[in-house]
């Protein structure tokens, strides 16, 4: 209540006029309080979720961590001291969960009673076996549609067609460009299913649902790396073989059992750059594994210099004759008759990839419920296909047949 509003009571003249502006002003203040009783809900809400930890994001390549392995491991510690000085009933209620398994007075897990005084302690790690992919799919030519409908594809070639001279008094000759077009379907596309039990989600020192994302994310990106280089025998047509097998390898012939089925030379990589048209060259990109970039390192031209120039910024191997280079560990090692053991052009203007959206991540929640599991599945729509119009923006190393 305001010093005005007690005036106001404690004067003489208590008539309805001051007895009206006592009541204003009493409800003044209880308005004033209000305000500030939702002031002050609203700054202890927002205290309560800034100071509440937020999870790990795993990112793909990093090892998962989680975020209260050192809190629970001190828990486990004092769940354990209590224990050992006050039984199981002198256990802190709140850290009783960290003491319901029963052990002998062994370290180790030998015999029917081996248990341990020395409570578990856990890395808080999860070390992965890790696969490289490369950016494929973000190298060649992209198209998101909506839908999974066949897509026709237009393509134009009138690259033979150019001016010609007119005679006097004579009509033009028609000259019509050349017009063809594919079909682009879609496959749909699976990461096959993860099971986790229910207990495993709850028990787990690691945050289960962002790792199997994290491991349905690489399954797609080498998957995708795999279909695309290779084809899937449907709607994904292989890059290997859309690009114009041009060269065949003849090797470094000056090496004694050298030949063009088991090496690649510097007139090699010469040859593959010379075979690409001059129009593509300024968006091109070299592709191999990782095999045939750590054989390239040891290949000089006739003057001895490397064949690899590296970055002045990085340091790494990343550029050939100027141009980048990718590594795609789908393609084939150097062995006889292999195909496609090194490719080099404008993969966006020689193949078109189409998805149907991102990787979408189901959770089934109710499908393996008798058994207490939740499963994961990741899928997609995708297709590929070449778009050579004629051109060839894409070519390949082949090598030689074995002598």
């Amino acid at each position: 209540m305001s010093w005005d509003a007690i005036a106001a009571i404690a004067a003489v003249n208590f008539d309805t006029e001051k007895r009206a502006q006592f009541d204003a002003m009493n409800a003044d203040v209880a308005i004033l309080d209000s305000d500030i009783q939702r002031l002050e809900a609203v700054e202890k809400f927002e205290a309560e979720q800034r100071s509440a930890p937020r999870p790990n994001r795993a990112q793909p390549g990093q090892a998962i961590e989680s975020t209260q392995v050192e809190e629970r491991s001190a828990k486990e510690k004092r769940a354990f001291a209590q224990y050992i000085t006050r039984g199981h009933s002198g256990v802190d209620a709140e850290l009783r969960e960290f003491v319901r398994e029963n052990r002998d007075v062994t370290t180790g897990t030998t015999g029917a009673n081996g248990g341990a005084l020395v409570p578990q302690l856990y890395h808080g790690v999860l070390t992965e076996a890790l696969k490289a992919f490369g950016p494929v799919s973000l190298l060649v030519g992209q198209k998101r549609t909506t839908g999974g409908q066949p897509l026709k594809i237009a393509l134009s070639n009138d690259t033979g067609n150019n001016l010609t001279v007119l005679g006097e008094a004579t009509a033009v000759t028609e000259v019509d460009p050349a017009f063809a077009s594919k079909i682009l379907s879609t496959d749909t596309v699976t990461t096959g299913v993860i099971k986790v039990s229910i207990q495993e989600l709850q028990d787990s020192y690691f945050d289960v649902d962002s790792w199997v994302r994290q491991a349905f994310g690489q399954r797609y990106g080498r998957g995708l790396e795999a279909m695309i280089t290779n084809g899937n025998g449907s709607n994904v047509a292989s890059l290997i073989t859309s690009a114009n097998a041009a060269v065949t390898a003849k090797g470094n012939t000056a090496v004694s059992g050298a030949n063009g089925s088991n090496s690649i030379d510097y007139d090699d990589i010469v040859a593959m750059y010379g075979a690409l048209d001059p129009a593509y060259i300024s968006n091109a990109t070299w592709m191999f594994n990782s095999q045939t970039r750590a054989y390239l390192l040891g290949v000089k031209d006739s003057f001895g210099r490397p064949l690899y120039t590296p970055s002045p910024n990085s340091g790494a191997f990343d550029m050939l004759l100027g141009r980048p280079v990718v590594l795609n560990q789908a393609l084939p090692n150097i062995a006889a008759s292999a195909v496609g053991t090194v490719l080099f052009g404008a993969f966006d203007a020689g193949y078109l990839f189409r998805t149907d959206g991102d990787l979408s991540i189901l959770r089934l929640n109710e499908r393996y419920a008798d058994t207490l599991e939740v499963g994961f599945i990741g899928y997609s729509r995708i297709g590929g296909i070449s778009t050579d119009a004629g051109t060839h923006p894409i070519v390949a190393l082949s090598q030689a047949a074995a002598s």
